[in-house]
This record gives structure tokens, C-alpha cells and sequence, in this order.
């Protein structure tokens, strides 16, 4: 199961221009039997299950699964704990796209909520606050210096997102010039 964007992603391939990386078509046998647009919910094992579409996030086909009575949320490739995400470009991901995901779950949360992350420890409701300011921040001070006619080097240069490489920048994956990079072009 997926959604629609998903199922139609894997059956014509792709590039994903960060990774250098192209990935072949999926066999019949590996494509999700059951899509859907906006939203799905499950009723099963006494639990309430819904999923959701978050529109170009980390891509164009991400969900985000809340398990309504056990009060858990798994966001998938859209939270990472205490790491910058990678927002694949190539496949329609955006900084807006994660910001406007992320605000959709916060009314969602309490004190007691669990939220599962791509990677990285089962985090809190603050947490997922705690991100949605550093996307917010990090999103307005490249958009700024992009309206003011700073070049992709000279916000890289800047290095105004340093206050947050202590807590989202130790990965090797993404690193802070990789996120900045995609906050830039995804804004661009």
C-alpha cells in the first residue's frame, strides 16, 4: 500500500540527481496493490489508523501514518531525529513542502505522543517543535538572502545555519551544505 504517487514513481524509474543515482522500474510483483490520494484509514486490532499525503516533502509521495488510539505518529522520510533531512528535489521535495508537513502533525501531538522519525530515536512532541522552528528559521534566512541577491556560494559562505550543526548537522549523509543547498533550490 501507498499512495498514487508512490506506485507511479516505481513503475516508470527515476534519477535522483543527489545520490547520481538511477533506479530502475519496479516489477509488477514489487508494486503496492493498493493506492490512494489524500488520505486512507484503517480500523484493525482496536486501533485507528490514518494516513495521510504530505505533498512534495522529502518527495511528492510521502504519508504520514497516525495511530490514533496508541497515540503515535510515524512521519517517515519527513522528521529525521536530530539530523538535516534529505529533501530530494528531483522527485518535487521542497523545504515547504516538509514545513507544511510538519505543521500538519503538530495539532496532532500532546505531551505523550511518540513520534517514529525516518532515523533516529522515537521523539517527543517538542522535538517536532524544536524542528519546525529550525526549518522555519533556516527557510527564511536563505530566502532573504536570496531576495537579496546572495548567490548559492555566498549563503553556503555565510554559514548562517552554524547555530544548528550541533544538533542536526553531525550527519554524513546530509550534511549542512547539502541541506542548504536544497532549501535554496527547492526556494529557487
Amino acid at each position: 500500500m501507498a499512495h498514487e504517487k508512490v506506485r507511479e514513481r516505481l513503475t516508470s524509474g527515476q534519477f535522483i540527481k543527489f545520490l547520481d543515482r538511477k533506479i530502475d522500474p519496479y516489477p509488477n510483483e514489487g508494486l503496492p496493490l493498493i493506492t490512494y490520494n489524500d488520505s486512507i484509514t484503517f480500523h484493525i486490532n482496536d486501533e485507528i489508523v490514518n494516513i495521510f499525503h504530505v505533498p512534495n516533502a522529502h518527495t511528492y509521495g510521502d504519508s504520514i501514518i497516525h495511530f490514533i488510539k496508541n497515540n503515535v505518529i510515524h512521519m517517515g522520510n519527513v522528521y529525521v531525529y536530530n539530523r538535516y533531512l534529505f529533501i530530494d528535489i528531483s522527485s518535487n521535495g521542497s523545504s515547504d513542502g516538509i514545513i507544511d508537513a510538519v505543521k500538519r502533525v503538530i495539532p496532532l501531538l500532546n505531551d505523550k505522543t511518540e513520534i517514529i522519525p525516518e532515523h533516529g530515536n522515537i521523539s517527543s512532541s517538542n522535538d517536532i517543535k524544536n524542528y519546525l522552528f529550525m526549518l522555519e528559521d533556516v527557510r527564511r534566512n536563505i530566502l532573504s538572502m536570496i531576495n537579496s541577491g546572495f548567490s548559492l556560494t555566498e549563503i553556503i559562505d555565510s554559514n548562517s545555519t552554524r547555530k544548528y550543526h550541533l544538533i542536526y548537522g553531525q550527519s554524513k549523509f546530509i550534511t549542512p551544505t547539502d541541506f542548504v543547498e536544497a532549501v535554496y533550490y527547492s526556494l529557487r
